[in-house]
């Protein structure tokens, strides 16, 4: 299917050498995808990034991100280790994508720590939980469907996981976090500000125009084919700053 319709080839403008330089000296970047996803979801920013200089990675969780978090988190370390041996490398930067990003904040801050984690990135992530399955919402509670499985309930706004990352983030994780994101309901990320978190660089995506009709990224798309989350990743992963919105 992918051969079929294949996304973008990459995505902005490449470095240039001495930019290219700077980015294969920088930490190794693990990939780490959402609920009910593949590596194929990281194809475009994958082939940006290595294009780009970056040493890059994508991990796989279990069950293609469908199964716990805490599962995925340990399945995410074990790669991680796996990565920094081949390069010889102590610190990694963590890229999280929608549930991915939830995944390595369980990592992160509740079973392994940030000691072989330079910073995390997260985009379009349910930080705060999202109201996932409306249809399946009665009397203000959420009733996930089995099929899809331990992650989607631990997506619950109310859910014990993600009271527990509330809970214990702290000063020293926002210092280590950006999150991008867009302002537009998509169907998994419900309410749109879900993703942001207190005190880290929190970055929204604003509406492009393209022949006069203003454009909005989706849950989708800012993956695939969105140049502003990619410029601003790539901007965060070769150590500069970015301005927070």
């Amino acid at each position: 299917m992918h051969a079929l319709f294949p996304g973008h080839q990459r995505l902005a403008d490449a470095l240039d050498q001495s930019e290219r330089t700077a980015a294969s000296q920088r930490p190794p970047v693990v990939l780490v995808y959402g609920l009910g996803c593949s590596h194929v979801t990281w194809d475009t920013w994958r082939r940006s990034l290595d294009e780009d200089g970056f040493r890059v990675h994508v991990v796989d969780l279990p069950g293609n991100g469908m199964r716990c978090a805490r599962e995925a988190a340990a399945s995410l370390a074990e790669q991680i280790a796996s990565v920094r041996t081949e390069h010889g490398c102590d610190l990694v930067q963590v890229v999280g994508f929608s549930f991915g990003g939830v995944v390595s904040r369980t990592m992160l801050q509740l079973t392994h720590g940030w000691t072989h984690v330079e910073q995390l990135l997260t985009v379009a992530s349910p930080h705060h939980g999202s109201r996932i399955a409306p249809s399946t919402t009665r009397r203000g509670r959420i009733r996930v469907p089995r099929f899809l499985g331990e992650a989607a309930r631990q997506l619950a706004t109310d859910s014990p996981l993600i009271n527990e990352l509330a809970s214990r983030w702290s000063p020293t994780d926002a210092s280590r976090t950006t999150s991008i994101f867009a302002p537009a309901f998509d169907g998994f990320v419900a309410p749109w500000s879900s993703p942001e978190l207190p005190g880290a660089t929190n970055v929204v995506l604003r509406a492009r125009t393209r022949f006069g009709v203003s454009w909005r990224t989706n849950h989708h798309t800012i993956v695939t084919r969105d140049p502003d989350a990619y410029e601003t990743a790539r901007r965060v992963l070769l150590g500069r700053d970015s301005a927070s919105s």
